[in-house]
């Protein structure tokens, strides 16, 4: 069950709202919104992924963002740290697509190249 919205506009406004007990929403705090609050403005942004409880952003000059619930290290930030701010993670214009599990994540590179984290306790990083 995600409990997060985030909603990009074609002004490339980025609004979140929900549930941001672990900072999912990228606002910079821990409260729960009910209603949409402006992340950023950025027409750069590629795609947006919500996890359970965590979020990643891709933006054209394949810069990846991430923030949220990381106590699997699903942020891939080498980290157990909760982010509530939007971290860069990597920046690699190969990249094609993300896909968020409920704690886990993967990267999927245009050569091919499958990067998994996070939580792996019944094998779902395979």
């Amino acid at each position: 069950m995600y409990e997060h919205t985030l909603i990009l506009k074609e002004t490339g406004e980025l609004f979140a709202f929900g549930n941001n007990e672990n900072g999912q929403l990228g606002l910079g705090d821990n409260i729960n919104r009910n209603k949409p609050m402006l992340l950023i403005k950025d027409q750069s942004i590629q795609q947006i992924v919500c996890g359970e409880y965590h979020t990643f952003i891709l933006k054209h000059s394949g810069e990846l963002l991430a923030f949220g619930y990381n106590w699997y290290g699903q942020l891939g930030l080498g980290d157990n740290v909760d982010r509530n701010k939007p971290t860069l993670v990597m920046k690699d214009r190969s990249i094609q697509q993300i896909v968020c599990g409920e704690y886990h994540t993967f990267i999927l590179k245009e050569s091919g190249e499958l990067f998994a984290f996070g939580y792996n306790i019944c094998g779902q990083l395979g």
